[in-house]
């Protein structure tokens, strides 16, 4: 589903705040945690936009993951982007396995 702003991750996260609501996207079910040491600015930022989104933290650090993930891949060419999925393809199995 597209909305007013698009259907990127950051164009999605853009439309929280605007209260519309995003299409939920998630490829494979499950979740892997992990610990992100990030600078004061960059938490802080998170938080204040999560708060304004009416997400948890959690939430909106995905979304803002995404769309570091998508930028840097409309900049990476094609065969790098290839070996960079395959990669991901692979650590996924040994998660879910």
């Amino acid at each position: 589903m597209s909305d007013l702003f698009g259907t990127s991750a950051a164009t999605r996260a853009a439309s929280l705040f605007c209260r519309s609501d995003p299409e939920e996207i998630d490829e494979l079910q499950g979740v892997h945690p992990m610990t992100l040491r990030l600078p004061v600015r960059m938490a802080a930022t998170v938080i204040a936009m999560a708060e304004e989104a009416g997400l948890s933290r959690n939430e909106m650090a995905q979304l803002v993951i995404q769309a570091g993930i998508d930028s840097i891949f409309a900049a990476t060419p094609a065969p790098l982007r290839d070996n960079i999925n395959q990669g991901a393809s692979e650590v996924i199995e040994t998660l879910i396995n």
